[in-house]
């Protein structure tokens, strides 16, 4: 009995643990919850398998019809490696990670600024830093489906 007891509430700790990061307006439906917790796993899963052209697909449209083509002229490469700055979380200096270089990605908080947007942070580290990168993210409806993209980075 001991051990059945246990087993639950492990189970339950786990699973609000993997909920915490997220915080919600009241009105979010639980079908956005979903796909954020889905989204959130991806971005993680894509950004530690260094494949810049699918991270791509983790970025809002017309974030990438802005910043791609205008401010990077296209190139994936320069764009993809703009996303994850910040502040070192030892020496406080301000870094840009490249994709290809990261080897740890988590999740810190993620906060519903409205309906439609959220404000998460990383911890993003490669070999020489880790740094605290704030990443907008936009939630769309594209064909009656909910999708969440990376709408831009923020240093504060």
């Amino acid at each position: 009995m001991k051990t059945n007891i246990y087993s639950l509430a492990l189970l339950l700790l786990l699973v609000i643990n993997s909920c915490a990061p997220v915080h919600y307006i009241k009105s979010t439906k639980h079908a956005d919850k979903k796909e954020m917790k889905s989204f959130l796993q991806g971005l993680k899963a894509v950004t530690l398998s260094k494949h810049y052209t699918l991270l791509m697909d983790y970025m809002d449209s017309e974030f990438i019809n802005n910043g791609h083509e205008i401010k990077s002229n296209g190139d994936d490469l320069i764009f993809i490696d703009e996303i994850f700055t910040g502040y070192d979380i030892n020496t406080k200096t301000y870094h840009c990670i490249h994709q290809k270089d990261i080897i740890s990605f988590e999740t810190i908080h993620v906060g519903q600024i409205n309906s439609n947007l959220y404000k998460g942070k990383f911890t993003i580290g490669d070999t020489h830093s880790i740094i605290d990168c704030n990443l907008f993210i936009k939630k769309s409806t594209v064909d009656g489906k909910t999708v969440f993209g990376i709408l831009g980075s923020t240093t504060h």
